[in-house]
């Protein structure tokens, strides 16, 4: 193999990505949707644009979740410790125990030398290649040619599924790895190569890919892989060959997989267990998680993607829909375009239906395209919320905590990936003869006819919510979308042209069709994945306004409290300084925003609830399950959260009189209009003296030390008392009284049960509280021993080489 062969891949898909994201590899923006922040205050004073990108809540996790938790991260590795625990939302929470955190993901490392923005951009620049490439190594290894692989990486990578996802990188992050899992275990199974090595990078990719953040994603991952491993074991029983040593090769690398992932994954389990989510899978859970799947009519935009809207077309506004039920009703909520993201490219379906035509002939029966086949199926099965779900649903434990249901999409993106690329290898060697190409337009026109009946029976009757999410009508729906349109009549009539063009065998045409088939595809996902996502100047993200300037000027060890009640999936919350905002400013802050945080947080939070539109007192709002809002800042449990100041909308704003519940301390009069300030005179200090004797003064509490996994802390007891620090309890937190270790006890209800303490005689203390959790010695203990594992078994490949050159 020469050396073009093998570096051209890698830079083709380089390029690619490049040319994909150019507003940030060659204008100068950010791949970050911070644009969204100019709807919120106290950021609308600073982000000054002729148009912001439409509302979007998931996307708005790239900027309220990722960029905080990438930063922190970086600051903290920065200043030389490792970020196991925040304190900077929840009152304190697990930092490396948050899976989404990808602490430990080498490709992370970007973050810590690089300004974090520009580190988001090489993120995805970096995620995107790989996806391409190895996806094309898998191809390759598959005996597909060279064109065919490069068309089915192409695929994969700007698949809808990917692209829709893109901002929130753990998706793709996580995703890339699938193919390359894949192709190891390939090589393990079926090939004569080392098992020793083959058996280490195998497991090494599966480590990756766990380590890589979403482990709903990685799930999917695993049952693609376990289902490979399946198919090829079968294989192998088949040919009567040594069954039981490729079973254990399997097992080993999967094994090392989890050996190498256990620094992330074993704390990353102790908080499922203590979480929010730790609840019992239930028939009423399972109805409302099959409930957001991917909806019938949604089969449409796997020919016309933009059928249900977009973020970036004003005159076709997003409007997708699923049915909840509320009163005996029907309700129309909405829906978003990457929970049922499935275009794939017009010219790569229909060569996934020539592969799928191929793979079904009994005379020619092709195993691995048989595989792709039912991982198509299976993937669409589970998106649209059929009974299969519920074996996941109620068998696996953990799984009904997870997101919606379609987005084991990823696998139907992938599986149609491959199928292009072989059927375009089907369509060099022997294509189809006039008949069989003939019905198999035929076949799709009819499928792409029965999605269109799906979307008029769907918006035949108008329903409760249509008018809120302003629906169209059937014909509304099809005339918004012209150049979808023109891209199916092209796609379809190219793909007839090069069809009937593959009837010449000469090698030149191949050829000159292959590069056609291939250019035709990019130039379709590019069309429409470019738009999809915003990019923001650098200056928009995160600016510090004068209000969070006199926060980090006045705030001190102590926290904020922001006045925080609603939020929405279809218009900008009337919100200020969102959870995690405060974060960047290293502000602490009692509200939070995660998928997974300590349930305690939580029922503390709903303490402090007030209630929402269905009634309920609740610190969650409807809408996201995930966050948590401090709402009543006159609540008796007030003074225990050491919150200094309550950040509350500008006084101007119209929510103002709906969201904010005023403390009953007057405003401070502040230079400008971004945020309304309240001093809450009444709030404890965070770290604090209860004397048991009520009637002397307690004494100060001095910081010797205020760091993300260590607090240390100087008193002078007069009495026998409790030391308080009001930051979450939580296992692995230790505490040393003079260097002597102590228990943590819990503090009056009065005082924060949540919070740490430790007993105190009289005299003079130092007082020190370090985080140590167990769940993350062990794991590191385990993945060291994976990594030595891999090092050695690459120390000897090395020695192996040189003694044979």
């Amino acid at each position: 193999m020469n050396k073009f062969s093998i570096w051209f891949p890698p830079v083709f898909y380089l390029l690619l990505a490049a040319v994909f994201l150019y507003r940030t590899t060659f204008v100068g923006d950010v791949f970050l949707p911070a644009g969204l922040l100019g709807y919120i205050a106290p950021y609308q004073t600073a982000i000054h644009a002729h148009s912001l990108p439409p509302w979007n809540p998931l996307r708005w996790d790239g900027i309220a979740q990722f960029y905080p938790w990438r930063l922190f991260a970086a600051r903290t590795v920065r200043s030389g410790l490792l970020p196991l625990w925040n304190p900077y939302q929840f009152c304190g929470a697990p930092f490396v125990a948050n899976s989404q955190s990808a602490v430990f993901y080498p490709p992370n490392l970007l973050f810590d030398p690089l300004p974090t923005t520009i580190a988001f951009n090489l993120n995805a620049l970096l995620h995107l290649t790989l996806c391409g490439w190895f996806t094309y190594l898998f191809l390759k290894q598959l005996r597909c040619s060279t064109l065919s692989s490069l068309l089915g990486g192409c695929v994969y990578a700007y698949s809808a599924w990917q692209v829709q996802w893109l901002q929130l990188p753990t998706f793709l992050a996580t995703s890339c790895w699938f193919p390359l899992v894949l192709r190891q275990l390939y090589r393990l199974l079926r090939t004569h190569s080392a098992p020793g090595t083959s058996l280490t990078s195998a497991g090494a990719s599966i480590g990756l890919m766990l380590l890589a953040g979403h482990l709903q994603i990685a799930f999917y991952g695993l049952l693609a892989a376990s289902l490979w491993s399946l198919a090829l074991l079968i294989r192998t029983a088949n040919e009567r060959k040594a069954l039981g040593r490729s079973i254990a090769l399997s097992a080993g690398a999967f094994l090392l997989g989890g050996l190498l992932c256990a620094v992330q994954l074993l704390p990353t389990l102790e908080l499922s267990r203590l979480s929010h989510r730790a609840t019992q899978a239930t028939t009423a859970g399972y109805q409302e998680y099959v409930g957001y799947a991917l909806q019938p009519y949604e089969l449409t935009t796997l020919f016309l993607p933009n059928l249900t809207g977009n973020d970036y077309d004003p005159q076709n506004h997003y409007w997708g829909f699923y049915l909840q039920s509320a009163a005996n009703a029907l309700v129309a909520v909405r829906h978003n375009a990457a929970e049922t993201a499935l275009y794939v490219g017009i010219l790569p379906l229909l060569l996934a239906a020539l592969a799928v035509y191929r793979a079904l002939q009994r005379q020619s029966l092709n195993y691995r395209a048989l595989f792709f086949v039912l991982l198509a199926v299976l993937a669409l099965l589970m998106a649209l919320g059929t009974p299969l779900d519920a074996l996941f649903y109620f068998g696996i434990p953990g799984f009904g905590a997870s997101g919606s249901p379609a987005r084991i999409l990823v696998l139907w993106a992938l599986a149609i990936a491959c199928l292009a690329a072989f059927g375009l290898d089907y369509l060099l060697e022997s294509p189809p003869n006039k008949r069989a190409l003939l019905a198999l337009f035929a076949v799709l026109l009819a499928g792409f006819g029965l999605c269109l009946f799906l979307v008029s029976q769907a918006l035949s009757v108008p329903l409760p919510g249509f008018d809120l999410l302003h629906v169209p009508t059937f014909s509304q729906a099809l005339s918004r979308i012209p150049y979808d349109w023109v891209r199916l009549g092209a796609g379809f009539i190219l793909a007839a042209v090069l069809f009937w063009q593959a009837h010449r065998r000469s090698k030149s045409v191949s050829f000159t069709l292959a590069v056609s088939c291939l250019a035709i595809t990019i130039a379709d996902l590019f069309w429409t994945g470019i738009p999809i996502n915003p990019v923001a100047r650098p200056a928009w993200v995160y600016p510090r306004t004068p209000g969070i300037r006199y926060l980090q000027a006045h705030l001190g060890h102590e926290r904020i409290f922001p006045i925080n009640r609603f939020w929405s999936l279809d218009h900008p919350p009337p919100a200020v300084l969102p959870p995690n905002g405060a974060m960047v400013y290293q502000l602490r802050d009692v509200q939070g925003y995660d998928s997974l945080f300590p349930g305690q947080l939580k029922a503390y939070a709903d303490q402090f609830a007030r209630p929402n539109r269905f009634g309920v007192s609740d610190a969650s709002p409807p809408e996201v399950g995930n966050m948590v809002f401090f709402q009543n800042p006159n609540a008796p449990l007030l003074p225990t959260t050491s919150a200094r100041y309550a950040v509350a909308l500008p006084t101007d704003n119209p929510a103002f009189a709906n969201v904010t519940l005023p403390p009953s301390t007057p405003p401070l009069s502040l230079s400008s209009n971004d945020l309304t300030l309240y001093l809450l005179s009444s709030a404890l200090p965070r770290a604090r003296f209860l004397s048991d004797n009520p009637k002397l003064l307690n004494p100060p509490v001095t910081y010797l030390q205020d760091l993300p996994t260590r607090v240390v802390l100087r008193v002078t007891a007069l009495t026998s008392g409790l030391l308080i620090l009001a930051d979450e309890n939580y296992p692995g937190w230790e505490a040393t009284v003079d260097k002597q270790p102590v228990p943590i006890l819990t503090p009056p209800a009065s005082q924060g049960s949540l919070f740490r303490a430790v007993r105190l005689a009289p005299g003079n203390h130092i007082v020190a509280f370090q985080f140590q959790p167990s769940s993350f010695n062990i794991g590191l203990y385990l993945s060291l021993t994976g990594l030595l594992i891999l090092c050695w078994e690459s120390s000897k490949n090395l020695f192996r080489s040189r003694k044979t050159m």
